[in-house]
């Protein structure tokens, strides 16, 4: 037989209630004078991340741009990683048996990220290091021939190319009246920037609002934790830890980039 209790009959009993049904929490049983709180990331949260951590990615993406670009909070769908923000917008743009063009070289891993659950197939874009790896119109149509002749539907997917020049986003050059903003979507992740792959934040950042809207229902499956949506809300918002972080991160990469460079031109020279 079993004994029913109320919430109030078990503290009659001298119980100690840690959680009711309701999903209502007794956070005295939690709370301790060493510093560890969590009030607040116990319960439910939006699956497509905390208004508060939208803003301060916003600020931080903003930042990272150069202060060239704004980002408006309202456009961000946040997941539990780029991962899962490429295979988000995916699903949204595209069916399954539909192709993406996307340029070479690009990160090996989109064969799995890409193609494993949502079925969309990877159709590369020879290009070439004479050429510093642009995409230029013949390797496009070559793809897109390919593409036709298996009979499937195409998109175009496209990492980031550097050349000698000044790196520009494509959030520059889309503006309040391009007939095609709607069409662009951005993902970026925190792994590489922030080196904090561990925390598993990303974010599919886009103009069309049937995009952020049926992304923010697929977070439902890959939304990232609480817990780390709250510690990330407190690190992006100390703006002089940020500043002092990106201007020591990157020049330690021109460190490491230039050591390698002048490494592998005495190898091949």
């Amino acid at each position: 037989m079993f004994q029913v209790y109320t919430h109030g009959n078990l503290k009659t009993c001298g119980k100690q209630v840690v959680a009711r049904f309701d999903r209502e929490v007794d956070f005295e049983q939690f709370e301790r004078g060493d510093g560890l709180h969590i009030n607040g990331i116990l319960t439910y949260q939006p699956f497509d991340g905390l208004a508060e951590l939208k803003v301060a990615m916003a600020g931080f993406m903003s930042q990272v741009m150069g202060e060239k670009v704004s980002f408006d909070p309202s456009r961000m769908v946040l997941t539990s990683g780029a991962t899962p923000a490429i295979e988000v917008l995916c699903f949204c743009l595209a069916d399954h048996g539909n192709a993406l063009l996307v340029p070479t070289p690009y990160y090996p891993g989109f064969d799995r990220d890409i193609r494993w659950r949502t079925g969309v197939d990877l159709i590369p874009v020879h290009c070439h290091s004479s050429d510093a790896f642009v995409v230029d119109i013949t390797a496009l149509d070559q793809a897109f021939s390919q593409a036709r002749k298996r009979g499937q539907k195409m998109k175009f997917f496209a990492g980031s190319n550097y050349g000698g020049e000044e790196f520009v986003s494509i959030a520059e050059i889309l503006d309040e009246e391009d007939p095609v903003r709607d069409r662009v979507h951005i993902i970026y992740g925190l792994s590489k920037d922030l080196s904090v792959p561990g925390f598993r934040l990303g974010v599919l950042y886009s103009l069309n609002e049937n995009v952020v809207a049926a992304s923010k229902k697929l977070t439902r499956f890959c939304s990232a934790s609480a817990p780390t949506q709250s510690l990330l809300v407190a690190m992006l918002s100390d703006a002089g830890f940020i500043q002092d972080y990106m201007r020591t991160n990157r020049e330690r990469l021109r460190k490491v980039f230039r050591l390698i460079c002048d490494r592998s031109k005495a190898i091949w020279h």
